[in-house]
């Protein structure tokens, strides 16, 4: 008995190898995983060919230097907004101001024409500085006021604390030329010297306070030149204009009763201690030193 021979499949014919292709699972699984090769191999290939840019990194002195550039300008920016909110709030915050009047002695005896003048202890802060530092000035008898600057104005009163005291007196000038010499102990006249303090208290009728000076001058006096005969009598001639210029008879003019006194000039300058009047010691010294040349 004869067999007849089994059909083969022609797999050089590209129709049947692909409709045989598409029948097999296994082989459409295998196409897949060479097609995904060829693109992957592909891809690489373009990312070798195509020339990438090349990516310039800062230095590090540059990286430095914008660092630095904006922590100063950081801290700029808050140092100024700081400075400026911690005066607003210095305004704000800042107390009343309360009176304090003293007296001076000197060897037991009142100082009269001196200058008083304080400074806040401590003298710095972290905050803006605000003017606390208060003056005054002794009358006869030895008697003062402290007033401060305050608001562009010389105000009455001083912001409680403690502060250091100078004082310094000056010996009576006997000529219109020259320096005036102090007549106080030198350790007196330096905030870095003075041993003296006063404590001002926010209740104004605890302060009042009595301030003790002792020791030698730091300067001796003035020694007076002699007038001649000429001299002598021009100064007797204003002296008279000055006592018939004082009308109530206070030892004084004013500077209005001072201007109508004739052939003198800038009478004004002859309120050397700034009160607004000008007594005869003074009005003597103006005479020696714009009519006599003395």
């Amino acid at each position: 008995m004869s067999t007849s021979p089994s059909p083969t499949t022609n797999t050089s014919d590209p129709t049947i190898a692909k409709a045989t292709a598409l029948s097999d699972p296994h082989a459409r699984e295998s196409d897949s995983r060479e097609s995904d090769s060829r693109e992957s191999d592909s891809r690489e290939s373009d990312s070798q060919t195509i020339p990438q840019p090349a990516i310039r990194r800062p230095s590090r002195a540059a990286v430095l230097l914008v660092g630095c550039a904006l922590f100063v300008s950081s801290g700029a920016v808050v140092f100024f907004g700081m400075y400026d909110g911690m005066k607003v709030l210095a305004a704000w915050f800042q107390p009343p101001l309360v009176e304090f009047s003293g007296q001076v002695f000197y060897e037991g005896q009142p100082l009269s024409h001196a200058t008083v003048s304080t400074e806040l202890v401590p003298s710095w802060s972290l905050l803006p500085k605000i003017q606390f530092d208060g003056s005054g000035y002794t009358d006869q008898d030895g008697r003062f006021q402290l007033e401060t600057q305050h608001q562009g104005q010389l105000q009455k009163g001083v912001y409680p604390g403690e502060y250091r005291v100078k004082i310094v007196a000056f010996h009576p000038q006997t000529s219109a030329t020259g320096a005036p010499r102090i007549r106080t102990p030198s350790q007196y006249s330096q905030f870095t010297t003075t041993p003296l303090t006063i404590q001002v208290s926010s209740q104004a009728n605890q302060n009042r306070q009595q301030l003790f000076l002792t020791g030698p001058p730091a300067e001796s006096p003035e020694i007076e030149k002699e007038l001649n005969e000429g001299q002598r009598k021009t100064l007797a001639v204003f002296l008279g204009m000055f006592d018939r210029g004082d009308h109530d008879g206070d030892g004084a003019l004013t500077l209005e009763e001072a201007k109508s006194i004739k052939n003198l000039a800038s009478v004004e300058e002859a309120d050397t201690d700034g009160n607004g009047s000008i007594d005869r010691k003074e009005f003597e010294l103006h005479v020696k030193k714009y009519a006599l040349g003395y």
